[in-house]
């Protein structure tokens, strides 16, 4: 007698364990989508004086973005190249970020085309 209560007690504690409600925090709005728009541009950056430095600082502080998906900038061809989200982020705020590194002094970005 004594195993059959232990054993509906357990299945009672299993049950009820399996069946609660996750908390809040766990549950995720299924309900909103947000449409992803990946753009790609190639811009060519003036300014940039030391193979490794320049190229990586810029690289950097574009990729901190949110909305941007991959960055590469090459020293040798004075190019940078993004895929970025344009529902987050636009070419001017790109831009801006290039310019705006060492207080505006160094880099300016002389050209930028959507590929």
């Amino acid at each position: 007698m004594k195993t059959y209560i232990y054993i509906i007690m357990l299945s009672v504690i299993f049950t009820s364990s399996c069946t609660s409600e996750k908390p809040k925090s766990e549950i995720k709005d299924t309900t909103r989508t947000e449409i992803i728009k990946l753009s790609k541009a190639e811009f060519e950056i003036e300014g940039m004086t030391c193979r490794i430095g320049c190229a990586k600082m810029i690289a950097s502080k574009l990729s901190k973005i949110e909305g941007v998906d991959n960055i590469e900038v090459s020293f040798e061809n004075r190019l940078g190249t993004i895929s970025y989200n344009s529902n987050k982020i636009n070419k001017q705020q790109i831009i801006d970020t290039v310019e705006k590194i060492a207080n505006g002094t160094l880099y300016r970005v002389k050209t930028f085309e959507l590929k």
